[in-house]
């Protein structure tokens, strides 16, 4: 089971709200986001920001500027299915190759 999420439109996935961003966002708890659905989908799909918090900011500052472009069209997706064999997670895998500390946290991540 799938689970699918998209950004909080009330405090725009901050989480928080009011003067100075002190108040829980009561529309998502203070999640920053909501439920949006369930699918049956097989595969790997996770929002945008945890495949982010995957990436080491070293790893990624070592990459060549049009894979930095590719990281950034990835993420800029919402959701990002990580399936084997789909165009992001072959990407992925090859920027950040075995050993890394980003491909161990996607590894984990899919897991």
């Amino acid at each position: 089971m799938v689970k699918l999420y998209r950004v909080c439109q009330m405090c725009n996935g901050d989480g928080k709200v009011g003067e100075g961003g002190v108040q829980d966002c009561p529309r998502c708890g203070g999640l920053g986001y909501s439920l949006l659905g369930k699918t049956d989908y097989p595969g790997h799909i996770y929002p945008s920001y945890k495949v982010f918090e995957c990436i080491d900011a070293g790893e990624y500052d070592g990459l060549i500027q049009k894979q930095q472009e590719g990281v950034r069209i990835i993420l800029s997706l919402g959701m990002v299915d990580l399936s084997a064999e789909t165009s992001a997670k072959t990407k992925l895998w090859n920027w950040f190759g075995e050993g890394t500390a980003t491909r161990a946290a996607l590894e984990t991540l899919i897991s």
